[in-house]
């Protein structure tokens, strides 16, 4: 797994392997950036923009961190 770790490292330029996380799926990506970058980035009173056409896989984390969080959830 370090081996495929080292080639995505190289093929998305990034810069370093601790940069790369793997998962089981979307759904689990969406969630684990919900919850890590939302929680720690965004401020009560920022703005979160979706479309209508969107997942109901990638509203919800999104719909819970804004209700939690006091975000906005723009549609």
């Amino acid at each position: 797994m370090e081996a495929v770790r080292e080639k995505a490292v190289q093929f998305i330029n990034a810069a370093s392997a601790g940069e790369i996380v793997f998962v089981k799926g979307t759904t689990e990506g969406i969630n684990l950036v919900a919850n890590s970058f939302g929680r720690h980035l965004l401020q009560p009173g920022n703005s979160i923009i979706i479309t209508e056409m969107d997942h109901y896989v990638n509203i919800v984390p999104w719909q819970m961190l804004a209700h939690g969080y006091g975000l906005n959830l723009r549609v």
